[in-house]
C-alpha cells in the first residue's frame, strides 16, 4: 500500500507542479544486492544463522523464492544508472521506475 501511495503521490506533484519544471519520478528497485544479501552478519546471514542454515543457501533460496526472471537481484549500480537517467535533463514526469529483475513478488 505504501508503493501505491507513494505512486499517487508523484502522479499528483506531476500533474499540480510541472508546469513550474519540478519533475516527479518514482524508482522501485526491489532487492538489490548490498550487505543485506551478501555482509556475513548481514540481515540474510544473521536469518540463516538463527534457522541453522548456510548464508548463501539461504541467500539462493530466497532469490528463487521471489522469482526475478533475470534470475538475480541488481546492484548498486545499476539503481545509480537508472537515477541517473531519471535526474538528467529530460521530460520525464509522474513515472514509476520498476528495476526488480522482473520480481513477481516484492
Amino acid at each position: 500500500m505504501s508503493k501505491a501511495a507513494l505512486n499517487a503521490l508523484t502522479k499528483v506533484i506531476a500533474e499540480q507542479f510541472g508546469a513550474a519544471d519540478v519533475r516527479a519520478i518514482t524508482i522501485s528497485p526491489g532487492p538489490v544486492k548490498t550487505g543485506v544479501w551478501t555482509d556475513t552478519d548481514g540481515f540474510i546471514a544473521r536469518i540463516a544463522t538463527q534457522n541453522g542454515a548456510e548464508h548463501q543457501a539461504l541467500a539462493d533460496e530466497l532469490l528463487s523464492n521471489i522469482g526475478a526472471s533475470t534470475g538475480r537481484i541488481r546492484t548498486p549500480a545499476e539503481v545509480a544508472r537508472l537515477i541517473a537517467v531519471t535526474a538528467s535533463p529530460n521530460n520525464i514526469n509522474g513515472a514509476e521506475y520498476l528495476i526488480d529483475g522482473g520480481v513477481k513478488n516484492v
